[in-house]
């Protein structure tokens, strides 16, 4: 986990907006405790930030990334699966990388195929892509919205961020709650499209903010790259029972697989269900060696599943914890934190 934030002005980036973004940082530097950096383009309006947790490339892999011709500027929250093939091809075509992070690939593809790249990034992400030569910014989240991403536009000035709390720690940004939002979150519902705070709003999955400079004006568009297809049934192509569960097993493979690529080690959450036990066995056979697993157990038997997690755990030979979570560590100071961190009550 890593956060991003930063600025895009119609004018001038000012030394204002520049302290600013120390604070937007500051404000999520839990997010990735390992470095922070800045890159500031102050003719194009641009200030982009970034704070990193090292996950791949720990040497050369800090943010924000340009391009070897200087035209892109990146900042990635997140991560790109299959980035390894994606660099072979593109070196197989003459592409040179300046380092073995995963994020670079967002550079090499927009180079190749244009905001038509979104259909060769899969991962969880959010992440921010300047075109210096073209003056554009672009915000572009995930299919299914696994990373957030934040932003407030007034016309004049752009400011974003990976939570809301970056976006609002810029003294442009207007600090209150949004009505409709509070009425919500009592009602214990997420609308889409809506943050808990007036003029701060969610990039909504599977989606591109593109953002120029027009006659001293900041132009918005959005565009979506990606959404759900339900067939009908007469649609749906015919498919026995066997084809149905050999095709979930091919898919679960390949994607576990995908993502157990990293330089540091990588772990299940092993809550006991269906779904992250069969994790945790397809895992370790990928690995051929032991996976970190972490079960939360719980004080009330009609919910805990520690169980269950603990046998299958055992059977896999994986190197377990669990850590017991009591009804009384869901209040006082927990509760606040998770709410600081969450944006939103449960």
């Amino acid at each position: 986990m890593c956060g991003i934030a930063g600025i895009y002005s119609a004018q001038r980036i000012e030394e204002r907006d520049e302290r600013a973004l120390q604070d937007m940082l500051q404000t999520i530097v839990h997010r990735g405790p390992d470095s922070q950096k800045v890159l500031v383009e102050r003719d194009h309006g641009l200030a982009m930030g970034h704070t990193r947790l090292i996950i791949n490339d720990f040497k050369t892999g800090e943010q924000p990334l340009r391009s070897r011709d200087g035209r892109f500027l990146l900042t990635v929250n997140g991560e790109f699966y299959d980035f390894k093939r994606h660099r072979a091809l593109a070196m197989a075509d003459g592409h040179r990388y300046l380092t073995n992070s995963d994020s670079e690939i967002a550079l090499s593809l927009f180079a190749q195929y244009g905001l038509e790249f979104t259909k060769y990034l899969r991962g969880e992400f959010a992440f921010c892509l300047y075109d210096k030569q073209e003056r554009e910014l672009y915000l572009i989240r995930d299919r299914f919205g696994i990373r957030p991403l934040f932003y407030h536009c007034n016309g004049k000035k752009l400011v974003y961020g990976s939570e809301a709390k970056a976006v609002i720690a810029h003294p442009d940004v207007p600090r209150r709650l949004r009505p409709e939002a509070v009425l919500h979150q009592l009602m214990q519902t997420m609308a889409p499209g809506m943050s808990a705070f007036d003029e701060v709003q969610p990039l909504e999955p599977g989606r591109i903010l593109r953002v120029r400079e027009e006659n001293g004006r900041l132009v918005t568009k959005e565009i979506s790259y990606w959404d759900f297809d339900f067939p009908t049934m007469e649609e749906r192509a015919p498919m026995s029972e066997e084809t149905a569960i050999e095709s979930v097993r091919e898919n679960l493979i390949r994607a576990i697989i995908l993502r157990l690529q990293a330089d540091v080690p990588v772990g299940c959450y092993l809550s006991g269900g269906i779904d992250s036990c069969c994790i945790l066995g397809l895992a370790t056979g990928a690995m051929q060696s032991p996976v970190k697993a972490f079960t939360i157990s719980f004080d009330h038997d009609s919910y805990d599943e520690s169980a269950i997690a603990l046998e299958m755990a055992r059977s896999m030979n994986a190197d377990h914890e669990m850590i017991h979570l009591k009804a009384d560590d869901l209040y006082g100071e927990n509760y606040v934190k998770t709410v600081l961190h969450s944006e939103r009550s449960f």
